[in-house]
Protein backbone atom coordinates (compact mmCIF):
# COMPACT_ATOMS: atom_id res chain seq x y z
CA UNK A 1 0.00 0.00 0.00
CA UNK A 2 1.09 3.16 -0.93
CA UNK A 3 2.09 6.21 1.39
CA UNK A 4 0.11 3.74 3.90
CA UNK A 5 0.91 3.23 7.40
CA UNK A 6 -0.89 1.70 10.88
CA UNK A 7 -0.65 2.85 14.70
CA UNK A 8 1.26 0.31 16.63
CA UNK A 9 -2.45 0.05 18.78
CA UNK A 10 -3.65 -1.78 15.71
CA UNK A 11 -1.41 -4.96 16.21
CA UNK A 12 -2.58 -4.82 19.70
CA UNK A 13 -6.59 -5.46 18.12
CA UNK A 14 -5.34 -7.81 15.23
CA UNK A 15 -3.81 -10.03 17.42
CA UNK A 16 -7.20 -9.95 19.80
CA UNK A 17 -9.32 -9.92 17.07
CA UNK A 18 -9.34 -9.27 13.14
CA UNK A 19 -12.59 -7.94 12.35
CA UNK A 20 -11.99 -5.72 15.73
CA UNK A 21 -8.98 -4.73 13.32
CA UNK A 22 -10.99 -4.14 10.47
CA UNK A 23 -13.85 -2.20 11.83
CA UNK A 24 -11.10 0.29 13.67
CA UNK A 25 -8.59 0.79 11.00
CA UNK A 26 -10.60 -0.01 8.16
CA UNK A 27 -13.75 1.59 8.90
CA UNK A 28 -12.74 4.06 11.38
CA UNK A 29 -15.29 2.84 13.85
CA UNK A 30 -14.89 3.37 17.39
CA UNK A 31 -16.93 4.28 20.00
CA UNK A 32 -16.48 5.35 23.68
CA UNK A 33 -17.91 3.20 26.55
CA UNK A 34 -16.96 2.89 29.88
CA UNK A 35 -14.27 0.83 30.26
CA UNK A 36 -12.78 2.72 27.49
CA UNK A 37 -13.29 5.94 28.90
CA UNK A 38 -11.54 4.60 32.26
CA UNK A 39 -8.48 3.37 29.90
CA UNK A 40 -8.50 7.34 28.16
CA UNK A 41 -8.45 9.22 32.02
CA UNK A 42 -5.16 7.12 33.06
CA UNK A 43 -3.72 7.78 30.16
CA UNK A 44 -3.95 11.55 30.49
CA UNK A 45 -3.56 11.11 34.34
CA UNK A 46 0.28 9.85 33.85
CA UNK A 47 0.75 12.52 31.10
CA UNK A 48 -0.17 15.21 34.36
CA UNK A 49 1.53 13.57 37.21
CA UNK A 50 4.96 11.74 38.38
CA UNK A 51 3.13 9.72 40.21
CA UNK A 52 0.96 6.89 39.40
CA UNK A 53 0.72 3.40 42.01
CA UNK A 54 3.76 1.46 40.41
CA UNK A 55 4.60 3.89 38.02
CA UNK A 56 5.96 6.53 40.36
CA UNK A 57 9.47 6.94 39.16
CA UNK A 58 8.39 7.42 35.52
CA UNK A 59 9.43 10.39 33.26
CA UNK A 60 6.44 11.06 30.87
CA UNK A 61 7.17 11.45 26.89
CA UNK A 62 4.35 11.84 25.15
CA UNK A 63 5.68 12.06 21.86
CA UNK A 64 4.99 10.42 18.49
CA UNK A 65 7.83 7.95 16.96
CA UNK A 66 7.68 6.39 13.32
CA UNK A 67 9.36 3.38 12.16
CA UNK A 68 9.92 0.17 9.71
CA UNK A 69 9.91 3.27 6.40
CA UNK A 70 6.91 5.22 7.77
CA UNK A 71 4.67 2.14 7.95
CA UNK A 72 4.40 2.10 11.67
CA UNK A 73 3.61 5.09 14.33
CA UNK A 74 3.23 5.40 17.74
CA UNK A 75 2.48 7.76 20.76
CA UNK A 76 4.58 6.83 23.84
CA UNK A 77 2.63 8.22 26.98
CA UNK A 78 5.18 6.34 29.55
CA UNK A 79 9.01 5.82 28.96
CA UNK A 80 11.44 5.41 32.15
CA UNK A 81 15.07 6.29 32.15
CA UNK A 82 17.69 3.80 33.88
CA UNK A 83 21.34 4.05 33.89
CA UNK A 84 21.08 5.80 30.29
CA UNK A 85 18.62 3.08 28.48
CA UNK A 86 14.64 4.23 27.79
CA UNK A 87 12.18 1.59 28.92
CA UNK A 88 8.67 2.18 27.50
CA UNK A 89 5.85 0.96 30.41
CA UNK A 90 2.15 -0.05 29.19
CA UNK A 91 -0.50 0.52 31.90
CA UNK A 92 -3.50 -2.35 31.23
CA UNK A 93 -6.84 -2.60 33.32
CA UNK A 94 -6.77 -6.37 32.85
CA UNK A 95 -5.46 -9.02 34.76
CA UNK A 96 -1.94 -10.45 33.78
CA UNK A 97 -2.32 -14.42 32.14
CA UNK A 98 -2.38 -17.06 35.61
CA UNK A 99 0.37 -18.47 34.33
CA UNK A 100 3.66 -18.51 31.67
CA UNK A 101 2.64 -19.64 28.04
CA UNK A 102 4.10 -20.73 24.41
CA UNK A 103 2.73 -18.92 21.48
CA UNK A 104 4.36 -18.25 17.86
CA UNK A 105 3.85 -14.63 16.55
CA UNK A 106 4.18 -13.53 13.01
CA UNK A 107 7.31 -16.65 13.21
CA UNK A 108 8.67 -15.75 16.33
CA UNK A 109 8.45 -18.21 19.63
CA UNK A 110 7.37 -16.63 22.30
CA UNK A 111 7.40 -18.06 26.29
CA UNK A 112 6.06 -14.98 28.06
CA UNK A 113 3.32 -14.31 30.87
CA UNK A 114 1.71 -11.16 29.40
CA UNK A 115 -0.84 -11.56 26.87
CA UNK A 116 0.09 -11.74 23.10
CA UNK A 117 -1.55 -8.84 22.12
CA UNK A 118 -0.04 -6.81 24.83
CA UNK A 119 3.58 -8.16 24.29
CA UNK A 120 2.97 -7.06 20.74
CA UNK A 121 2.52 -3.42 21.57
CA UNK A 122 5.26 -3.04 24.11
CA UNK A 123 8.18 -4.74 21.50
CA UNK A 124 6.41 -2.53 19.30
CA UNK A 125 7.80 0.37 21.23
CA UNK A 126 10.44 -0.94 21.78
CA UNK A 127 11.69 -1.09 18.35
CA UNK A 128 10.34 2.74 17.66
CA UNK A 129 12.76 3.76 20.19
CA UNK A 130 15.28 1.65 18.50
CA UNK A 131 14.81 2.57 15.22
CA UNK A 132 14.60 6.34 16.35
CA UNK A 133 18.20 6.05 18.19
CA UNK A 134 16.99 5.84 21.73
CA UNK A 135 19.42 3.29 23.74
CA UNK A 136 16.26 0.41 24.54
CA UNK A 137 16.86 -3.19 26.08
CA UNK A 138 13.87 -3.91 27.41
CA UNK A 139 9.74 -2.94 28.59
CA UNK A 140 7.48 -2.92 30.44
CA UNK A 141 3.85 -4.34 30.71
CA UNK A 142 1.57 -3.36 34.24
CA UNK A 143 -2.04 -4.49 34.59
CA UNK A 144 -3.66 -2.87 37.39
CA UNK A 145 -5.90 -5.85 37.78
CA UNK A 146 -3.37 -7.75 38.99
CA UNK A 147 -0.89 -5.02 40.49
CA UNK A 148 1.81 -6.56 38.48
CA UNK A 149 4.63 -5.13 36.64
CA UNK A 150 5.99 -7.57 34.23
CA UNK A 151 9.12 -7.02 32.14
CA UNK A 152 10.35 -7.92 28.21
CA UNK A 153 13.85 -8.50 27.44
CA UNK A 154 14.64 -7.38 23.95
CA UNK A 155 15.79 -10.09 21.22
CA UNK A 156 16.47 -9.26 17.43
CA UNK A 157 14.33 -11.65 16.21
CA UNK A 158 11.56 -9.19 17.47
CA UNK A 159 12.77 -6.93 14.91
CA UNK A 160 11.60 -8.95 12.16
CA UNK A 161 8.47 -10.31 14.10
CA UNK A 162 6.82 -6.36 14.01
CA UNK A 163 7.86 -5.34 10.45
CA UNK A 164 6.04 -8.88 9.50
CA UNK A 165 3.37 -7.70 11.85
CA UNK A 166 2.96 -4.47 10.17
CA UNK A 167 2.89 -5.78 6.82
CA UNK A 168 0.24 -8.51 7.68
CA UNK A 169 -2.13 -6.03 9.32
CA UNK A 170 -1.79 -3.43 6.29
CA UNK A 171 -2.69 -6.79 3.86
CA UNK A 172 -5.15 -7.60 5.87
CA UNK A 173 -7.19 -4.23 4.86
CA UNK A 174 -6.78 -4.69 1.60
CA UNK A 175 -9.33 -7.83 1.82
CA UNK A 176 -12.62 -8.04 2.77
CA UNK A 177 -14.11 -7.94 5.92
CA UNK A 178 -13.64 -10.61 7.73
CA UNK A 179 -16.43 -12.36 9.40
CA UNK A 180 -17.99 -12.51 13.39
CA UNK A 181 -16.20 -14.67 15.94
CA UNK A 182 -19.20 -17.22 17.03
CA UNK A 183 -19.42 -17.74 20.49
CA UNK A 184 -16.53 -16.33 21.61
CA UNK A 185 -15.34 -15.23 25.22
CA UNK A 186 -13.29 -12.08 23.44
CA UNK A 187 -16.54 -10.82 22.32
CA UNK A 188 -17.63 -10.01 25.76
CA UNK A 189 -14.76 -7.76 26.48
CA UNK A 190 -14.39 -5.94 23.45
CA UNK A 191 -14.73 -2.70 23.04
CA UNK A 192 -16.70 -2.36 20.00
CA UNK A 193 -18.90 -5.48 20.08
CA UNK A 194 -21.87 -3.40 20.53
CA UNK A 195 -21.00 -2.09 16.77
CA UNK A 196 -19.77 -5.30 15.68
CA UNK A 197 -23.16 -7.49 17.41
CA UNK A 198 -21.57 -10.67 16.63
CA UNK A 199 -24.15 -12.52 18.32
CA UNK A 200 -27.35 -10.83 16.47
CA UNK A 201 -25.49 -11.43 13.21
CA UNK A 202 -24.79 -15.14 13.88
CA UNK A 203 -28.28 -15.29 15.04
CA UNK A 204 -29.94 -14.08 11.66
CA UNK A 205 -27.41 -16.01 9.91
CA UNK A 206 -28.57 -19.35 12.48
CA UNK A 207 -25.19 -20.14 13.38
CA UNK A 208 -25.94 -19.46 17.18
CA UNK A 209 -29.62 -19.76 18.74
CA UNK A 210 -29.56 -16.85 20.38
CA UNK A 211 -27.45 -13.89 21.26
CA UNK A 212 -25.76 -13.15 24.30
CA UNK A 213 -26.90 -10.04 25.96
CA UNK A 214 -23.77 -7.35 24.81
CA UNK A 215 -25.39 -4.90 23.47
CA UNK A 216 -26.10 -2.25 26.39
CA UNK A 217 -29.74 -2.12 27.32
CA UNK A 218 -29.89 2.14 27.89
CA UNK A 219 -27.69 4.56 26.45
CA UNK A 220 -24.76 6.30 28.92
CA UNK A 221 -25.98 9.72 28.66
CA UNK A 222 -29.07 11.45 27.64
CA UNK A 223 -30.06 14.63 25.45
CA UNK A 224 -29.74 18.35 26.43
CA UNK A 225 -32.63 20.13 25.66
CA UNK A 226 -32.67 24.17 25.65
CA UNK A 227 -35.66 25.71 24.80
CA UNK A 228 -35.87 29.10 26.88
CA UNK A 229 -35.62 32.24 24.70
CA UNK A 230 -31.96 33.76 24.93
CA UNK A 231 -30.11 30.97 26.95
CA UNK A 232 -26.27 29.73 25.57
CA UNK A 233 -24.61 26.70 26.08
CA UNK A 234 -20.59 26.88 26.84
CA UNK A 235 -17.91 24.90 28.02
CA UNK A 236 -16.32 25.24 31.12
CA UNK A 237 -14.02 22.70 32.06
CA UNK A 238 -15.48 18.97 31.46
CA UNK A 239 -19.10 20.67 32.18
CA UNK A 240 -21.34 22.57 29.71
CA UNK A 241 -22.71 25.60 31.00
CA UNK A 242 -26.35 26.60 30.53
CA UNK A 243 -27.16 30.08 31.25
CA UNK A 244 -30.68 31.57 30.83
CA UNK A 245 -32.23 34.67 31.39
CA UNK A 246 -32.95 35.80 35.00
CA UNK A 247 -31.73 32.65 36.38
CA UNK A 248 -28.47 30.71 37.62
CA UNK A 249 -26.00 28.51 36.00
CA UNK A 250 -26.83 25.01 35.31
CA UNK A 251 -23.89 22.68 34.92
CA UNK A 252 -24.13 19.35 33.26
CA UNK A 253 -21.20 16.88 33.03
CA UNK A 254 -19.91 16.65 29.11
CA UNK A 255 -19.78 12.55 29.66
CA UNK A 256 -23.50 12.37 30.46
CA UNK A 257 -24.59 14.22 27.37
CA UNK A 258 -25.16 12.40 23.53
CA UNK A 259 -26.83 15.28 21.91
CA UNK A 260 -27.72 18.91 22.51
CA UNK A 261 -31.29 20.07 21.02
CA UNK A 262 -31.19 23.93 20.57
CA UNK A 263 -35.06 25.90 19.86
CA UNK A 264 -35.58 29.04 18.74
CA UNK A 265 -33.05 31.70 19.49
CA UNK A 266 -30.92 30.13 21.79
CA UNK A 267 -26.98 29.99 21.48
CA UNK A 268 -23.81 27.78 22.10
CA UNK A 269 -20.55 28.23 21.69
CA UNK A 270 -17.86 26.81 19.23
CA UNK A 271 -16.01 25.32 22.03
CA UNK A 272 -19.17 23.50 22.72
CA UNK A 273 -20.69 22.59 19.35
CA UNK A 274 -16.74 21.49 19.00
CA UNK A 275 -16.71 19.19 22.38
CA UNK A 276 -19.75 17.61 21.47
CA UNK A 277 -19.04 16.20 17.93
CA UNK A 278 -15.62 15.35 18.86
CA UNK A 279 -17.29 13.06 21.47
CA UNK A 280 -19.46 11.51 18.74
CA UNK A 281 -22.68 13.58 18.71
CA UNK A 282 -24.47 16.22 17.74
CA UNK A 283 -26.36 19.87 17.71
CA UNK A 284 -29.46 19.76 16.25
CA UNK A 285 -31.43 22.93 15.74
CA UNK A 286 -35.41 23.27 15.97
CA UNK A 287 -37.64 26.21 15.40
CA UNK A 288 -39.16 27.26 18.01
CA UNK A 289 -42.21 24.87 17.11
CA UNK A 290 -40.52 22.18 16.92
CA UNK A 291 -39.35 21.99 13.18
CA UNK A 292 -35.92 20.56 12.69
CA UNK A 293 -33.81 23.04 10.77
CA UNK A 294 -30.88 21.47 10.61
CA UNK A 295 -27.87 19.74 12.78
CA UNK A 296 -24.14 19.94 13.28
CA UNK A 297 -22.33 16.20 13.32
CA UNK A 298 -19.04 15.12 12.76
CA UNK A 299 -17.39 15.08 9.28
CA UNK A 300 -18.83 11.85 7.42
CA UNK A 301 -15.06 10.48 7.46
CA UNK A 302 -15.51 6.79 9.02
CA UNK A 303 -16.85 3.24 7.11
CA UNK A 304 -16.68 5.06 3.85
CA UNK A 305 -17.59 1.59 2.42
CA UNK A 306 -20.98 1.23 3.79
CA UNK A 307 -21.90 4.27 2.17
CA UNK A 308 -20.78 3.02 -1.09
CA UNK A 309 -22.79 0.34 -0.84
CA UNK A 310 -25.65 2.04 0.47
CA UNK A 311 -25.31 4.61 -2.93
CA UNK A 312 -25.32 1.35 -4.70
CA UNK A 313 -28.18 -0.48 -3.63
CA UNK A 314 -30.44 1.94 -2.38
CA UNK A 315 -31.00 3.07 -5.82
CA UNK A 316 -31.88 -0.74 -6.97
CA UNK A 317 -35.47 -1.10 -7.09
CA UNK A 318 -35.60 -4.96 -6.05
CA UNK A 319 -33.05 -4.33 -3.12
CA UNK A 320 -35.54 -1.91 -1.82
CA UNK A 321 -38.52 -4.05 -2.37
CA UNK A 322 -37.76 -6.28 0.70
CA UNK A 323 -37.10 -3.05 2.80
CA UNK A 324 -40.32 -1.45 2.04
CA UNK A 325 -42.24 -4.83 2.82
CA UNK A 326 -41.10 -5.11 6.12
CA UNK A 327 -40.66 -1.72 7.01
CA UNK A 328 -44.44 -0.68 6.11
CA UNK A 329 -46.06 -4.02 7.09
CA UNK A 330 -44.29 -3.37 10.63
CA UNK A 331 -45.56 0.23 10.93
CA UNK A 332 -49.02 -1.14 10.18
CA UNK A 333 -48.78 -4.00 12.67
CA UNK A 334 -47.93 -1.19 15.23
CA UNK A 335 -50.56 0.61 13.82
CA UNK A 336 -53.27 -2.51 14.81
CA UNK A 337 -51.06 -2.52 18.28
CA UNK A 338 -51.65 0.77 19.57
CA UNK A 339 -55.66 1.11 18.36
CA UNK A 340 -56.49 -2.67 19.88
CA UNK A 341 -54.36 -1.64 23.08
CA UNK A 342 -56.42 1.26 24.04
CA UNK A 343 -59.90 -0.16 21.87
CA UNK A 344 -63.24 -0.12 23.62
CA UNK A 345 -65.10 -2.13 21.00
CA UNK A 346 -65.62 0.56 18.79
CA UNK A 347 -63.03 0.02 16.31
CA UNK A 348 -62.78 -3.79 15.33
CA UNK A 349 -63.44 -3.23 12.10
CA UNK A 350 -60.87 -0.79 11.30
CA UNK A 351 -58.61 -3.58 13.01
CA UNK A 352 -59.65 -5.96 10.43
CA UNK A 353 -59.51 -3.40 7.43
CA UNK A 354 -55.61 -2.62 8.65
CA UNK A 355 -54.72 -6.40 8.89
CA UNK A 356 -56.13 -6.97 4.74
CA UNK A 357 -53.80 -4.20 3.63
CA UNK A 358 -50.98 -5.36 5.74
CA UNK A 359 -51.75 -8.72 3.86
CA UNK A 360 -52.11 -6.71 0.44
CA UNK A 361 -48.69 -5.52 0.65
CA UNK A 362 -46.46 -8.82 1.83
CA UNK A 363 -47.54 -9.85 -1.92
CA UNK A 364 -46.82 -6.65 -4.31
CA UNK A 365 -44.25 -6.56 -6.69
CA UNK A 366 -43.53 -2.80 -6.59
CA UNK A 367 -42.64 0.07 -4.43
CA UNK A 368 -45.25 2.88 -5.94
CA UNK A 369 -48.43 0.36 -5.51
CA UNK A 370 -46.69 -0.21 -1.46
CA UNK A 371 -47.54 3.71 -1.15
CA UNK A 372 -50.73 3.11 -2.54
CA UNK A 373 -51.59 0.93 0.91
CA UNK A 374 -49.92 2.59 2.80
CA UNK A 375 -51.33 5.58 2.64
CA UNK A 376 -55.14 3.87 2.68
CA UNK A 377 -54.21 2.14 5.92
CA UNK A 378 -52.90 5.52 7.44
CA UNK A 379 -56.58 6.59 6.94
CA UNK A 380 -57.89 3.65 8.58
CA UNK A 381 -55.39 4.48 11.45
CA UNK A 382 -56.15 8.00 12.07
CA UNK A 383 -60.06 7.26 11.80
CA UNK A 384 -59.35 5.05 14.90
CA UNK A 385 -56.65 6.85 16.87
CA UNK A 386 -59.13 9.90 16.78
CA UNK A 387 -62.08 7.39 18.15
CA UNK A 388 -59.59 6.55 21.52
CA UNK A 389 -59.68 10.05 22.42
CA UNK A 390 -62.33 10.16 25.20
CA UNK A 391 -63.18 13.66 25.21
CA UNK A 392 -63.49 13.93 21.49
CA UNK A 393 -65.34 16.84 21.22
CA UNK A 394 -63.09 19.28 22.79
CA UNK A 395 -59.96 16.98 21.43
CA UNK A 396 -61.35 17.40 17.66
CA UNK A 397 -59.01 15.87 15.61
CA UNK A 398 -60.01 15.39 11.67
CA UNK A 399 -57.31 13.12 10.44
CA UNK A 400 -53.41 13.98 10.23
CA UNK A 401 -52.15 17.70 9.41
CA UNK A 402 -48.92 19.76 9.44
CA UNK A 403 -47.11 22.66 8.35
CA UNK A 404 -49.29 24.24 10.41
CA UNK A 405 -51.19 21.54 12.05
CA UNK A 406 -54.97 22.71 12.71
CA UNK A 407 -55.54 20.78 15.73
CA UNK A 408 -54.02 20.62 19.32
CA UNK A 409 -53.69 16.68 18.60
CA UNK A 410 -51.37 17.61 15.61
CA UNK A 411 -49.68 19.96 17.21
CA UNK A 412 -48.20 17.44 19.43
CA UNK A 413 -47.89 14.79 17.01
CA UNK A 414 -45.46 16.92 14.88
CA UNK A 415 -43.61 18.29 17.91
CA UNK A 416 -42.95 14.46 19.08
CA UNK A 417 -41.88 13.80 15.31
CA UNK A 418 -39.42 15.71 15.12
CA UNK A 419 -37.49 14.56 18.46
CA UNK A 420 -37.88 11.08 16.81
CA UNK A 421 -36.22 12.35 13.50
CA UNK A 422 -33.51 13.68 15.48
CA UNK A 423 -32.69 10.12 17.37
CA UNK A 424 -33.01 8.19 13.99
CA UNK A 425 -30.77 10.24 12.37
CA UNK A 426 -28.52 10.81 15.19
CA UNK A 427 -28.66 6.91 15.24
CA UNK A 428 -27.71 6.54 11.18
CA UNK A 429 -24.93 8.83 11.22
CA UNK A 430 -22.94 6.75 14.23
CA UNK A 431 -23.43 3.88 11.60
CA UNK A 432 -21.50 6.14 8.90
CA UNK A 433 -24.46 5.70 6.61
CA UNK A 434 -25.65 9.12 4.55
CA UNK A 435 -29.40 9.89 6.20
CA UNK A 436 -30.56 11.60 3.26
CA UNK A 437 -30.43 8.70 0.97
CA UNK A 438 -33.32 6.01 1.86
CA UNK A 439 -35.25 3.34 0.64
CA UNK A 440 -38.56 4.20 0.53
CA UNK A 441 -39.64 8.11 1.26
CA UNK A 442 -38.58 10.17 -2.01
CA UNK A 443 -35.26 11.57 -1.86
CA UNK A 444 -35.37 15.82 -2.32
CA UNK A 445 -32.60 18.42 -1.54
CA UNK A 446 -32.53 18.60 2.18
CA UNK A 447 -34.80 15.67 3.05
CA UNK A 448 -33.58 12.83 5.50
CA UNK A 449 -35.24 10.24 3.81
CA UNK A 450 -33.51 7.87 5.40
CA UNK A 451 -33.88 8.57 8.98
CA UNK A 452 -37.85 9.30 7.71
CA UNK A 453 -37.68 5.48 6.79
CA UNK A 454 -36.64 4.10 9.73
CA UNK A 455 -38.96 5.92 11.83
CA UNK A 456 -42.21 4.97 10.17
CA UNK A 457 -42.51 1.53 12.37
CA UNK A 458 -41.86 3.82 15.97
CA UNK A 459 -44.38 6.64 15.37
CA UNK A 460 -47.07 4.56 16.77
CA UNK A 461 -45.39 3.39 19.50
CA UNK A 462 -43.24 6.07 20.73
CA UNK A 463 -44.94 9.31 20.11
CA UNK A 464 -48.30 8.51 18.98
CA UNK A 465 -48.85 6.48 22.17
CA UNK A 466 -47.72 9.37 24.46
CA UNK A 467 -49.87 12.15 22.85
CA UNK A 468 -53.01 9.77 23.30
CA UNK A 469 -51.80 9.33 26.88
CA UNK A 470 -51.32 12.71 27.59
CA UNK A 471 -54.86 13.76 26.32
CA UNK A 472 -56.69 11.10 28.01
CA UNK A 473 -54.99 11.33 31.20
CA UNK A 474 -55.56 15.56 31.13
CA UNK A 475 -51.90 15.91 31.28
CA UNK A 476 -52.59 18.51 28.59
CA UNK A 477 -55.70 20.91 28.04
CA UNK A 478 -56.84 22.74 25.52
CA UNK A 479 -55.68 26.19 27.22
CA UNK A 480 -52.21 24.92 26.91
CA UNK A 481 -52.27 25.68 23.09
CA UNK A 482 -52.47 29.32 20.83
CA UNK A 483 -55.05 29.30 17.66
CA UNK A 484 -54.70 31.58 15.12
CA UNK A 485 -55.51 31.24 11.98
CA UNK A 486 -53.27 29.76 10.47
CA UNK A 487 -52.94 27.03 12.88
CA UNK A 488 -52.68 25.93 16.12
CA UNK A 489 -49.38 26.03 18.40
CA UNK A 490 -48.33 24.74 21.52
CA UNK A 491 -47.10 27.35 24.39
CA UNK A 492 -43.99 27.02 25.74
CA UNK A 493 -44.85 24.85 28.95
CA UNK A 494 -46.48 22.32 26.59
CA UNK A 495 -43.48 21.73 24.64
CA UNK A 496 -41.98 20.95 27.70
CA UNK A 497 -43.77 18.26 28.70
CA UNK A 498 -44.10 16.40 25.36
CA UNK A 499 -40.08 16.45 25.52
CA UNK A 500 -40.29 15.02 29.30
CA UNK A 501 -43.08 12.44 28.14
CA UNK A 502 -40.67 11.58 24.75
CA UNK A 503 -37.99 11.01 27.08
CA UNK A 504 -39.91 8.78 29.32
CA UNK A 505 -40.95 6.67 26.75
CA UNK A 506 -37.79 6.30 24.76
CA UNK A 507 -35.86 5.27 27.89
CA UNK A 508 -38.66 2.46 28.89
CA UNK A 509 -37.04 -1.12 28.42
CA UNK A 510 -38.96 -3.80 26.02
CA UNK A 511 -38.18 -6.70 24.99
CA UNK A 512 -36.52 -7.36 21.25
CA UNK A 513 -38.95 -9.33 19.13
CA UNK A 514 -35.76 -11.39 17.50
CA UNK A 515 -33.05 -11.25 20.00
CA UNK A 516 -35.15 -11.77 23.35
CA UNK A 517 -33.10 -9.26 25.69
CA UNK A 518 -34.88 -6.27 26.82
CA UNK A 519 -33.22 -2.21 25.81
CA UNK A 520 -34.84 0.46 25.30
CA UNK A 521 -36.81 2.37 22.48
CA UNK A 522 -33.58 5.04 22.22
CA UNK A 523 -31.25 1.39 21.59
CA UNK A 524 -33.48 -0.02 20.00
CA UNK A 525 -33.52 2.99 17.38
CA UNK A 526 -29.66 2.25 17.40
CA UNK A 527 -29.54 -1.28 17.03
CA UNK A 528 -32.26 -0.98 14.05
CA UNK A 529 -29.90 1.42 12.18
CA UNK A 530 -27.16 -0.51 12.75
CA UNK A 531 -28.60 -3.98 11.46
CA UNK A 532 -29.62 -1.90 8.26
CA UNK A 533 -26.30 -1.21 7.49
CA UNK A 534 -24.92 -4.65 7.97
CA UNK A 535 -27.91 -5.81 6.06
CA UNK A 536 -27.13 -3.35 3.19
CA UNK A 537 -22.95 -4.71 3.43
Amino acid sequence: MEDSYIQLRALNEVIYCKKLFYMMYGKGLFEERADTVEGSFHHKKRENTNKNDKLEDMNIYSFILYGYEGKLSAKLDGVIKEDGYYIPVEDKNSKMPESEYESTLWGVNVTTRIWMNDFSQIVGQMYLLRKNNYYCNKGRVYYRGSNTMLEVEWKDEYEKMIESGVDYCLNLLQNDEPICLIDSDKCIRCSLNWVCLPDEVNTINQKVKEPRRLYPGRPDGGILYVTKIGSKVSKSGQCFSVYTPDEEKISIPIKDVENICLYGNTQITTQAMTEMITNGGGVFYFSSGGWLNGCTLAPLTKNVQLRIEQYNKLQNKEFCLHLVQNNVTSKISNQRTMIRRNNKGKVDAILDELKREKDKIKNMTNIDGIRGYEGNSARLYWQGYSSLIKESEKWKMDGRNRRPPKDEINAMLSYGYSLLLRDFISAIVMTGMDYLLGFYHIVQPGRPSLALDLMEPYRPLVVDSIVLRMVNENMVDTSDFMKTKAGVYMKPETKKKIIYMYEKRVDEMITHPDFGYRLSYRRMMNLEAKLLGKYIQ
